[in-house]
């Protein structure tokens, strides 16, 4: 068995180098099983996404409460790549009506959340 340094850098480097996805977490979930890591599974995903930012990718999760258009998904992506000072960054769009309007992002390493939702709750507890 590796360490999960080594393990966790190497799985990033696969990601990074283009590997197909679905093939490396499938490898990565049959390791974890093979050799009883089910309690470190939070601190695996970790260190993954750590690498991944150490090799200038992250990926964020970007919640709106409609789909976003192209010059509004450029300008979320641009917010990404400097939040996380990362070259590069996969958005993956969450459509979400419960937020009401604004955007919620989500890294591995931050949240930002701007919704309609979060401001009326923050609002509430003010008064």
């Amino acid at each position: 068995m590796v360490s999960r340094r080594v393990l966790t850098r190497h799985i990033a480097k696969e990601l990074y180098g283009g590997e197909k996805q679905s093939e490396v977490v499938s490898q990565l979930a049959a390791y974890i099983v093979e050799h009883r890591l089910q309690n470190e599974i939070g601190q695996i995903v970790g260190d993954i996404a750590h690498n991944l930012a150490n090799m200038g990718r992250t990926t964020a999760y970007v919640t709106t409460a409609r789909p976003l258009d192209p010059a509004l998904l450029a300008s979320v992506k641009q917010k990404v790549l400097n939040m996380e000072s990362v070259k590069d960054a996969e958005i993956i769009e969450i459509v979400d009506p419960a937020i009401l309007g604004g955007v919620v992002i989500e890294t591995p390493t931050k949240r930002f959340d701007a919704s309609v939702a979060h401001k009326l709750k923050r609002l509430k507890h003010a008064v």
